[in-house]
């Protein structure tokens, strides 16, 4: 049998899953009375399961910052999720993030003590379902400026080991409040099941769904002559994958995001584009995925918005944002993938399971 007949067997088999992730929205009328309302409030959580430990990035833009000694912030989660005694342990100090900045890209990590609050590090105490954040006692150190975007993670995405266990099915609220001035509010939905389309609610206008045209797509039989695009059967000509529906009313819009492995078998794996998007290149490991808008006004994110076209593919270690739109919208997208293999690649079957993420900003 020769080296080429032997990898025109190669048969991938591919699985996208649908997974919607809900993220908190303000709501007003918990607002405190002559504080400030925060803007772009927001709680991405890793795993919107019942019951299922996960990690929770919190966001929101201040008005008035947090510059006295006796400021805090003042983070009070709904009865029903788990901060202590949680699987596999309770929430401390480590899994742990405070940040700040002008933007995302600015965003600047503050030192956290255990308990009070030191010289130069913010004081993290945890009671019953409330975290609190107290500003170093040096009015010098620490200080979040008007304006500024404030983050806190919590898990491993912080360097941690522990997670916030969700509680069971329902809406539940994460308040946001402290002596700095400003007040907030947000709402995450926990489901039963995440493999499902769902729509987060928290009034009548404030929705946020996510649908998949199809969970399961193939590349066929990949081949060192020709470069392979995945559909309903393999092609070796260009082809929709699936469609990727957006719909939200979020006034501030939404991120798009993908995360999983690149197509693997045991130890075997096809490599992974990356990060810079290129023009696939028959004879080399190539997996990749492109972007297009079907409809709608949302837009593609580099480096998946090329229409040469060129693929690219940075999902393997963590989230990949791949569409965003500033406003609220109805938007559709084209999803495509391809791959390639090489004379060493080893003769399998291959397959992955992607996790595809909507992030509101309302």
């Amino acid at each position: 049998m020769s080296i080429l007949n032997k990898f025109e067997d190669v048969f991938v088999s591919f699985l996208v899953f649908a997974l919607v992730f809900f993220v908190g929205v303000p709501v007003v009328e918990r607002f405190e009375a002559g504080a400030a309302a925060l803007t772009a409030v927001s709680d991405t959580l890793s795993t919107n399961k019942a019951s299922t430990a996960a990690n929770h990035t919190i966001g929101f833009v201040t008005s008035t910052g947090a510059g006295d000694v006796t400021d805090t912030i003042v983070v009070t989660f709904d009865a029903g999720f788990s901060l202590s005694g949680s699987t596999p342990g309770a929430i401390a100090v480590g899994d742990v993030d405070l940040a700040s900045g002008a933007n995302p890209g600015a965003l600047v990590d503050k030192t956290l003590a255990a308990g009070a609050a030191t010289d130069s590090a913010w004081g993290f105490v945890i009671s019953g379902q409330t975290m609190t954040f107290t500003h170093p006692s040096n009015a010098a150190n620490g200080d979040i400026a008007e304006g500024d975007l404030v983050t806190i993670e919590i898990g491993v995405n912080a360097g941690g080991t522990n997670k916030i266990v969700n509680s069971t099915l329902g809406t539940y609220y994460i308040d946001v409040a402290g002596t700095f001035g400003d007040t907030g509010d947000m709402a995450v939905a926990v489901v039963t099941d995440p493999d499902v389309d769902v729509t987060a609610t928290v009034n009548a206008v404030e929705t946020l769904t996510l649908t998949i045209s199809s969970t399961t797509v193939t590349f066929g039989a990949l081949s060192l002559l020709h470069t392979k695009y995945a559909g309903a059967s393999g092609s070796e000509s260009e082809q929709i994958s699936h469609t990727v529906e957006v719909n939200t009313s979020a006034t501030s819009g939404y991120s798009l995001a993908v995360t999983g492995a690149t197509l693997t078998n045991g130890g075997n794996n096809i490599d992974a584009i990356g990060g810079t998007e290129v023009v696939p290149t028959v004879g080399t490991e190539e997996f990749g995925m492109r972007v297009g808008v079907a409809s709608g006004t949302g837009t593609a994110s580099a480096p998946y918005n090329d229409v040469t076209p060129k693929y690219a593919y940075n999902g393997v270690s963590g989230l990949s944002e791949i569409a965003s739109n500033s406003g609220d919208d109805d938007d559709t997208y084209n999803i495509y993938y391809m791959a390639n293999i090489a004379d060493d690649t080893v003769a399998a079957s291959y397959s992955t399971a992607l996790t595809y993420v909507a992030t509101g900003m309302f």
